[in-house]
């Protein structure tokens, strides 16, 4: 999995998260599977969600989130937080309201074919 975001100098409490994330990968022996992206290119970006398969939003309870519709227009499957605007437009199955919940519904969409077009 990798996890993409914008971190910088000055954001202290960015810093700290990110911290405190990297001691969580560690912590569950994670390194093999998670990887963190910071600070990418726009195309790194597009390059990678044409190659993926889901696109997994933490933030719960967010109005709209932009993000979640320009991952959906890349032909992402989209596993939401079961509590904000998101809800309107992602169906169900792909809704989650615990982390465990979460990593089912990517695990079970992992498995669905990629059918994009323009491979």
């Amino acid at each position: 999995m990798k996890i993409f975001g914008n971190l910088y100098d000055e954001d202290f409490v960015v810093g700290n998260y990110y911290s405190h994330l990297l001691q969580m990968v560690k912590d569950y022996d994670l390194e093999d599977y998670v990887s963190f992206e910071i600070n990418v290119s726009f195309e790194k970006v597009i390059n990678t969600m044409y190659l993926s398969k889901n696109y997994l939003h933490t933030m719960s309870g967010e109005s709209f989130g932009i993000s979640t519709v320009e991952a959906i227009s890349a032909g992402l499957i989209p596993v939401v937080p079961a509590v904000g605007d998101h809800t309107e437009f992602v169906p169900n199955k792909y809704q989650f309201r615990t982390l465990e919940e979460a990593s089912e519904i990517i695990s079970s969409a992992i498995n669905v074919p990629i059918q994009k077009g323009f491979r």
